[in-house]
């Protein structure tokens, strides 16, 4: 219950940011379908709420979301990006992946990147 009225506030808080033109689109962080589910259920009870635009997660060729979170974005216009898209470099030295950029003449990076791509969903990289 205490959790579930934080995520209220939180969110009251961060839809203002947008309706104040301070935030071009509002999202969460590593929501899986339950956090999803509660927000979702907070949302209906106001009819001016915003729902959010994105989910970001830890996501890569060898990690991907579970299908029902998957669905339930798709359902809801919610993108899913991955804010991990090379695993930490770890994907880097995958055999599988190294083969079909080996096949295709690009990069282990560019073929972990375009699968994530080719399954709808986006991705940030980050440098150290």
């Amino acid at each position: 219950c205490q959790g579930k009225r934080k995520l209220a506030e939180t969110w009251r808080a961060l839809e203002k940011q947008h309706k104040i033109g301070a935030a071009k689109a509002i999202g969460v962080s590593n929501f899986g379908v339950n956090d999803m589910q509660d927000l979702e259920s907070l949302l209906a009870l106001r009819k001016d709420s915003i729902k959010p635009a994105v989910n970001q997660i830890y996501m890569h060729v060898g990690c991907m979301p579970d299908s029902q979170l998957v669905e339930f974005c798709r359902r809801q216009g919610i993108l899913l990006e991955a804010y991990s898209p090379l695993g930490k470099g770890g994907v880097l030295g995958d055999q599988t992946v190294n083969e079909i950029a080996q096949i295709h003449s690009r990069t282990p990076a560019q073929i972990a990147l375009q699968y994530l791509a080719q399954k709808g969903h986006a991705f940030t990289s980050t440098s150290t």
